[in-house]
């Protein structure tokens, strides 16, 4: 037989200072079962924080109590029950609780909105990329992740599924970047209240290899001739940007849509939608001329790339470097052959590390290579290949 609420509701209620046990209020109502074993029980599981929380609850519940009998008002059953469903929610969209992590994160990507505005195609690839993950991470661990499963125990566990499956440092921290946005996003939009996130940390590596051109290097590069029209032009394209360090997506624009007038590139840059006009000399001129004449649809970084292997090839880049890859924590040593490093990014680290040790100022070459900031374009310049010995002997003349 069900048995009637302990709650008082008397004609003229006056204040108290004690209310039944939490256990009484509603003690056979489902609705109070319900919250308790999934909310609670499910997701808390520990009997101590379990016990910590009805502690929590019953004094949140007594204070609500009170403070109403207070102001004298009506409290009811289900003014009660809405009291109770608000505290176990704290906040989040009761609409929002049955849904999991991963299809949240489909409405992320066709939602998400970065100061107001749709962000780049290739940074929502990187959010695709990190979903993805997610997805596979729960199909090997046959688990359909909440969101109050996204804590510390998670963050460990992740990790070391990414590392199993051979991602960098750098991959990963970019993963669990982007996974805190999402999570930041959903919990502005009441999805969650959970906060363990915030402390995950974003992995970060340096660069395997940052290679820069020596400059006899650059000599037989220039020297090649008699080449086929793309790998030409891959050719160009590295030479030029060994002089004005643009990057790729720039440097492409210049060379289909831009005119140079007066020895002058007057561009929006592709990534910072900043319009620039930058200097330039009469024999990059001429090279952004004839590359403009090699351009065909079809060319782009991975067409470049290929070609510029075999311009590394033919000016014998035969030398060995060697560099430290970490993934998750193990590192690995890995050896390659210069000219199997010769990439678009090569030209633009030459520029900005060349222009530095000419003494240019930072501040002009930023404005070349589009940097924001000093820092990262400084993990742009190879300190390695400074003159160091020159610089220390003249520290003493």
């Amino acid at each position: 037989m069900k048995r009637k609420s302990s709650l008082p509701n008397p004609p003229e209620p006056k204040p108290t200072n004690s209310m039944p046990s939490i256990i009484s209020i509603i003690p056979d109502e489902p609705i109070f079962g319900r919250f308790i074993t999934a909310t609670a029980i499910l997701c808390l599981q520990k009997e101590r924080i379990f016990n910590n929380y009805l502690h929590e609850l019953e004094k949140s519940i007594a204070d609500f109590y009170n403070e109403n009998i207070s102001f004298n008002t009506n409290l009811t059953k289900n003014v009660i029950r809405e009291k109770i469903e608000d505290l176990i929610n704290k906040g989040v969209n009761k609409d929002n609780k049955h849904l999991s992590v991963v299809e949240v994160f489909d409405l992320f990507i066709k939602d998400y909105r970065k100061n107001g505005s749709s962000p780049k195609y290739k940074t929502m690839e990187g959010y695709v990329n990190t979903r993805n993950k997610l997805r596979r991470y729960q199909k090997e661990n046959k688990v359909t992740l909440q969101f109050n499963d996204i804590d510390h125990d998670f963050y460990n566990k992740f990790i070391e599924y990414l590392i199993t499956k051979n991602n960098s440092a750098s991959t990963i921290g970019t993963n669990i970047s982007k996974l805190k946005t999402f999570m930041n996003w959903t919990k502005q939009n009441k999805y969650h209240n959970t906060t363990d996130y915030l402390e995950f940390k974003v992995l970060k590596s340096e660069p395997v290899f940052t290679t820069v051109l020596r400059e006899e290097e650059l000599v037989r590069i220039k020297e090649l001739d008699g080449l086929e029209n793309d790998i030409e032009f891959a050719r160009l394209f590295l030479i030029v940007n060994c002089n004005i360090g643009l990057r790729f997506s720039d440097l492409l624009e210049v060379i289909k849509e831009y005119s140079v007038i007066n020895n002058e590139l007057r561009i929006r840059q592709v990534k910072t939608n900043t319009v620039v006009i930058l200097p330039i000399n009469n024999e990059v001129n001429e090279m952004i001329q004839k590359l403009q004449s090699l351009y065909r649809p079809g060319i782009d970084r991975k067409v470049i790339n290929s070609a510029l292997k075999e311009v590394g090839k033919l000016t014998k880049m035969n030398d060995i470097e060697t560099s430290v890859k970490v993934i998750g924590n193990k590192r690995i040593t890995v050896k390659k052959k210069r000219w199997e490093l010769l990439t678009t990014h090569v030209g633009r680290r030459t520029f900005a590390t060349r222009a530095a040790e000419k003494n240019v100022p930072l501040h002009i070459i930023m404005k070349y290579t589009g940097h924001k900031n000093l820092s990262t374009l400084q993990n742009y310049i190879k300190s390695s290949s400074f003159g160091s010995h020159n610089i220390i002997e003249g520290l003493w003349d």
